[in-house]
């Protein structure tokens, strides 16, 4: 204890005869004379500690400082040791020689000040706010205010800071704060606003730190970020390029401005982002081949930020300090050399590192002990550029912002002679795996072709090498995989992420659409539902809206898309529904819903939901005017249905032939509902031709010889039971078997237009050919195959052919097509009409009858009947029925005969009977015709 109260380090003690002195302590003791008084002394060994602690020897200027104290434990000497102790940040000892110093001056605001700063950097906040009121108290300088303020800036709390930034200002007039520090204190207010959000006041501040000091490159770079959440991407180009012209050795510079240039999206600004991001990793990687050099610190950039994103060590304090003050001994000792160095703060300095966007994070002053840094700065952005990694721009030369002197240290800010740690270089690996993670993301942007993407995935496999902790390089790994289609590696990618963070939305997205990809919809769906329930409002573990790195609504796009695909067309309407009232624009999600609700007989639905689809311009024209098409057509509205088809038309490929088949035959069947058969037919000889173009070219394909193609086929036929649906042996084998049953979809049709006007001799040819052996196995079902045969029985009974007729009549009646009570009734009259014309009136008399029973006020099967009464001479029963006959149709002519006078039956033609009129009925909807063969 000395003369003042102060306990103070005991003298040296001698060893034997010999004194154990260490090198610097040897050279400050030669200048120390024992003539000298105690006092003398110290102040002698203190200016030549100082002189060895400039030279790089922090230790042996520590022992020096030692020395000094234990001859006179003044405030200088305290200081000094405490600025040495930070320097090796030693915190805590330097703490302790504050905490000498406010015992011998407990009335001095800047002790408290500088053990406040020390306590900051323990993370004891509580205790160093504490110490910083205890300044203010003594003494309401604005440096006191800065210091304090730069402390709740660095654990997030920024509203204070900004308030204890804007007295440190003095904002009250013109020359009360000099220039240089009141640049600062904008300067470090302005990263606050930034983290506040308000990026009209960082634009603001920073606009006026340039009025003064237009040299800034840290101002210009903040400017430009602001700007850039600000969507105002020019200006902040601008700014960012000043900023490289002013010092082109920043790596983090070009790394801004290549987020800015991929944030406009344009394919020639994504381009120069990438070169931007070249040259940043050119810097960077240049920095790390100079690690094994043992003059690193003269060979590399200067102003690098020291300071690691992910837990490493801070360096000395950049707090604004105390004017000079007169030592005991009358010496003028600088402050500024007890606290040195500019701090880089993670969050609200001019660093050179990466944030993530999830927001509720904090400065890196609040750092775990192990982990990264939580995310700042860009936390609360709106708007992403590169994802998540937003780089904050280093500390730049061309401004006198936060500027202290460093006559004690080298390049880097560490001490003249001192290692460079390994932390540093950690930094520099961690900037470069960011840089490349952003080139990765670059490059898939600017060019989706294959040696891009496989030169995007070396660049993202190569930044997972360096720091592989962080989640969005993997993802972005991933995407490079599902670019490629390598699905699988994309899945173990994206599995690493959700094994570290199970409810990652992105990576469940993501996961999702892999396992879609493979073929695995109901782990998708599961995915996908995961999502849904942990941004569900019901959930009490959600992720906010805030937090979601996509849309809700593209969870239920995706969704929905997969129950369509499953013909989960009630499910699907659900989720798609969902994403057009949150995303009422999405031009795929109207075509979506709408062919659900075609499928499911909505078509009214369907035909809204097809119209805002190409009002919101949905990009598949040609598919759209298809779909609207065959909606329309099954409104009624053919007219519209053909006008929809041509224009399809109009927008095929020439080369497209499966395109130009489907669209033909759907725009004949409108002109069949139309009733232009003619034009119907053409289209559909057009479409046959197509058909068989592409026939021929997949037969091609399976052999050379037509022939062999269709005897094998007809072989293949008789192996699966004679069945067009059994599971081909190969995709071509479907392919063509799919292509003969269009083929046979195709000739019924063309037999439909040519019975519908009369030319019942070519209508007999075409059905025919659809009744084949070969042709058969197309017919999609029992009822087609009858309606088949009741129509070509019409055409033989109008080319005179009664047993063809009576063939075809009775092999109908062995089909469901007569599972109809009009169609029983149509083939028993019919039957009966071909009986009578034979002359076999007692059938004919049975079949009639049937006829009668189905319909008995059909006034036409009561007319055909009499006949074969009187021509078997039951008159009584022929004059009732042709009664019968006029009673229930008294005003068609066919039945006012004098049935009297009529001595001879003959089978009469009668234009309004019930199997002349009925119509040929066309396929709807038209079976077996796909999207693509």
């Amino acid at each position: 204890m000395n003369k003042k109260g102060v306990s103070v380090p005991k003298k040296r003690v001698d060893v034997g005869d010999e004194k154990v002195l260490s090198p610097a302590l040897t050279q400050a003791l030669a200048h120390v004379k024992d003539f000298m008084t105690e006092n003398q002394k110290a102040s002698i060994i203190a200016r030549e500690g100082k002189i060895i602690m400039d030279a790089g020897d922090i230790r042996g200027a520590i022992e020096c400082f030692n020395e000094g104290i234990s001859y006179n434990p003044t405030v200088s000497l305290f200081s000094l040791r405490a600025t040495a102790h930070k320097l090796l940040e030693m915190y805590t000892e330097a703490y302790f020689d504050y905490s000498y110093n406010i015992r011998l001056e407990p009335e001095n605001g800047m002790h408290y000040c500088n053990r406040g700063l020390c306590l900051s950097r323990l993370k004891k906040v509580s205790m160093a706010l504490e110490d910083f009121e205890v300044a203010i108290q003594y003494d309401p300088s604005t440096t006191n205010y800065y210091s304090r303020a730069t402390t709740y800036a660095d654990f997030g709390k920024f509203e204070q800071a900004i308030a204890d930034f804007t007295v440190a200002i003095g904002e009250e007039g013109p020359g009360t704060v000099p220039t240089e520090f009141k640049l600062r204190c904008k300067y470090r207010r302005a990263l606050a606003y930034y983290e506040l959000g308000k990026y009209e006041e960082v634009v603001k501040d920073t606009n006026q730190i340039l009025l003064l000091d237009t040299n800034s490159v840290q101002a210009r770079a903040l400017l430009g970020r602001a700007l850039k959440v600000l969507n105002d991407h020019k200006k902040a180009e601008e700014q960012l390029s000043v900023a490289i012209l002013l010092d082109a050795t920043q790596a983090n510079l070009y790394i801004e401005r290549g987020d800015i240039r991929f944030r406009t999206a344009q394919r020639i600004k994504v381009i120069e982002a990438v070169y931007d991001f070249d040259k940043a990793i050119a810097i960077l990687e240049k920095k790390l081949d100079a690690r094994n050099n043992t003059h690193t610190q003269d060979t590399l950039v200067s102003n690098t930020p020291f300071n690691a994103r992910r837990g490493a060590p801070h360096r000395a304090s950049s707090h604004f300090t105390v004017a000079p003050k007169e030592s005991d001994e009358g010496e003028m000792i600088d402050p500024t050399q007890l606290l040195s160095i500019p701090h880089h703060n993670y969050t609200n300095s001019t660093m050179g590192v990466s944030f993530s966007q999830i927001p509720g994070g904090v400065s890196s002053g609040a750092t775990s002990g192990t982990g990264r840094h939580k995310p700042s700065l860009l936390s609360k952005s709106p708007k992403s550029g590169l994802n998540r990694h937003n780089s904050i721009l280093s500390n730049g030369s061309g401004s006198g912002m936060g500027s202290v002197s460093q006559q004690s240290h080298g390049t880097y800010g560490f001490p003249t002679g001192a290692q460079v740690p390994a932390a540093f270089y950690r930094e520099i690996e961690e900037q470069l795996a960011d840089a490349l993670f952003k080139r990765t993301q670059a490059k898939l942007m600017a060019d989706p072709d294959q040696a891009n993407v496989e030169s995007a995935l070396a660049d993202g496999l190569k930044a997972l090498t360096l720091f592989n902790e962080d989640d969005d390089y993997y993802m972005a790994v991933a995407t490079c995989y599902m670019r490629l289609n390598k699905y699988d590696e994309a899945l173990h990618m994206l599995q690493t992420v959700l094994d570290r963070s199970p409810n990652n939305y992105k990576a469940l997205y993501h996961h999702a659409f892999c396992q879609r990809a493979s073929g695995s919809q109901k782990h998708a769906i599961e995915g996908l539902t995961k999502i849904l329930a942990l941004s569900g409002p019901e959930s009490s573990g959600s992720i906010s809206a805030s937090k979601l790195a996509m849309p809700i609504h593209r969870v239920y796009e995706m969704r929905g898309t997969m129950f369509h695909e499953m013909q989960a067309h009630k499910l699907a309407l659900h989720d798609l529904g969902k994403a057009i009232a949150i995303h009422p624009v999405g031009a795929d999600n109207y075509y979506l819903r709408g062919d659900c609700h075609s499928k499911l007989g909505n078509y009214e639905q369907a035909l809204s939901d097809y119209d805002t689809a190409e009002e919101n311009r949905f990009d598949d024209k040609c598919a759209l005017y298809i779909a609207r098409g065959e909606v329309r057509r099954l409104l009624g509205r053919s007219e519209e249905a053909a006008n929809d088809f041509r224009l399809a038309y109009d927008l095929l490929d020439k080369g497209d032939k499966v395109g130009r088949v489907r669209i033909l035959s759907f725009r004949a069947f409108c002109q069949i509902d139309q009733k232009s058969y003619r034009a119907a037919y053409d289209s559909l000889i057009v479409a046959q031709a197509f058909n068989k173009e592409i026939l021929i070219e997949k037969m091609s394909k399976f052999t050379a010889d037509l022939e062999a193609a269709e005897e094998m086929i007809h072989k293949y036929l008789q192996k699966h039971n004679n069945s067009w649906h059994s599971k081909p042996l190969s995709e071509l084998e479907g392919d063509i078997l799919y292509l003969k049953r269009i083929d046979w979809i195709l000739t019924y049709h063309c037999a439909l237009c040519e019975y519908m006007q009369r030319d019942f001799v070519h209508a007999q040819e075409l059905l025919e050919a659809c009744l084949t052996p070969d042709m058969r196995k197309f017919i999609p079902d029992d009822v087609s195959l009858g309606t088949q045969l009741f129509f070509l029985a019409q055409t033989q009974i109008q080319s005179k052919q009664p047993d063809a007729a009576r063939h075809s009549l009775q092999e109908c009646a062995g089909t469901h097509w007569t599972d109809k009570k009009h169609n029983a009734y149509m083939l028993s009259f019919s039957l009966a009409k071909v009986l009578q014309s034979q002359g076999l009136h007692e059938e004919a008399i049975a079949a009639f009858n049937k006829a009668v029973d189905l319909y008995p006020d059909n006034s036409h099967a009561f007319f055909r009947r009499a006949w074969s009464y009187k021509a078997l001479g039951n008159y009584v029963a022929a004059g009732d029925d042709f009664e019968n006959a006029k009673n229930l149709s008294p005003d068609d002519p066919n039945f006012a005969v004098s049935y009297k006078s009529i001595t001879h039956c003959a089978y009469m033609e009668v234009a309004s009977d019930a199997d002349v009129i009925e119509p040929f009925p066309a396929l709807l909807p038209v079976p077996g015709l796909r999207q693509a063969i």
